[in-house]
């Protein structure tokens, strides 16, 4: 069960987002959490509150904690 994504330097908004699309939906079905009920906690951080993170959350309807 593979959900950890290893970052070599300081991650930015893109790469944020990368591990988004292709990590955090593979991770929530591994915890057997079921769609439209899934809450994710994040801090303020920039590349939390992009505008491309933003979007992904909300076309992925997955609620946020901050």
């Amino acid at each position: 069960m593979e959900t950890l994504t290893e970052i070599q330097e300081k991650m930015n908004a893109d790469q944020y987002y990368d591990i988004l699309a292709h990590g955090l939906e593979k991770s929530f079905e591994n915890l057997g959490m079921v769609e439209r009920e899934r809450i994710f906690q994040q801090d303020n951080n920039l590349k939390h509150i992009s505008k491309k993170a933003e979007k992904w959350f909300k076309d992925q309807e997955i609620k946020l904690l901050v």
